[in-house]
């Protein structure tokens, strides 16, 4: 959970080192930023002769957090699926059937 304020650490290729977040992006008034938002940040530490300097506004992505991501739990529905699936199968089974031996008669 990122907000306005919070010192982060760059996680690219541009020559930031250290940034602090002024501002999350999105939604209205949203006061926190979570794996994937868009934040607007100021540099405040960068390596020498590269793409961003001292001081300079970006945005970044946030990327990683301490607090887990957590996922939707899918596989209740992955077995709902394959049972409905299976289920289909049979009755297509018992159908063929049914007309096999309607044509024996």
């Amino acid at each position: 959970m990122i907000q306005p304020q919070t010192n982060l650490t760059a996680a690219d290729n541009s020559g930031a080192r250290r940034l602090m977040c002024i501002r999350v992006i999105g939604g209205g008034n949203r006061t926190y930023a979570s794996i994937g938002d868009t934040i607007i940040a100021v540099v405040k530490d960068a390596l020498p002769n590269m793409a961003v300097s001292k001081s300079e506004v970006v945005r970044a992505v946030v990327v990683r957090t301490r607090k887990r991501l957590r996922r939707e739990n899918v596989h209740g529905f992955v077995l709902m699926i394959m049972q409905l699936f299976l289920s289909m199968i049979m009755v297509i089974h018992v159908v063929l059937v049914f007309l096999d031996q309607s044509h024996v008669n």
